[in-house]
């Protein structure tokens, strides 16, 4: 959540941000209402989200 937040002020100040999720949707925490539209209003800031996505490191 907090990532978001960070996200949110970077992307008001210009920064390109692209949120990667590992679960099919963001915010598992919060109601599901709620999360639909937090989610749209950071699409329209200009976050990108990619949703399901495995990342790894090596």
């Amino acid at each position: 959540m907090i990532g978001l937040e960070l996200a949110c002020a970077y992307v008001a100040f210009g920064t390109k941000i692209t949120a990667a999720e590992a679960l099919a949707h963001m915010l598992p925490m919060l109601d599901g209402a709620l999360t639909k539209i937090g989610v749209q209003h950071m699409k329209k800031m200009g976050i990108e989200f990619h949703l399901e996505c495995a990342l790894c490191s090596r």
